[in-house]
């Protein structure tokens, strides 16, 4: 039995759910941080973006692999728009405490 790297496993995972999600007509949004070079190479990222059909837009973050309050912020107003939730109030993504 060959045992491969938590790297190695994780881009495999990420890669197959995003074959089957290449012909999806649901919208997208693909965020990344820039610090993130182990998990999700900037060239992997631009590739995995151009696949994707329907639409899509991607942010890049100044983080790692745990993104920022901004990421937190633009996903839950992509969210917002595209699922019609209600509005948080002022303050909330931003009192989220940063994972590592």
């Amino acid at each position: 039995m060959r045992i491969c790297s938590a790297g190695y496993l994780l881009k495999t995972l990420i890669a197959a759910a995003f074959i089957m999600g290449v012909h999806s007509s649901a919208p997208a949004l693909f965020q990344y941080g820039l610090q993130d070079e182990a998990w999700a190479p900037l060239k992997d990222a631009k590739d995995y973006f151009a696949m994707s059909s329907g639409p899509k837009e991607a942010k890049f973050y100044e983080s790692g692999h745990a993104l920022n309050v901004q990421a937190r912020v633009d996903r839950f107003e992509f969210l917002r728009q595209h699922l019609a939730l209600l509005p948080l109030s002022h303050g909330t993504l931003e009192s989220i405490v940063n994972t590592k």
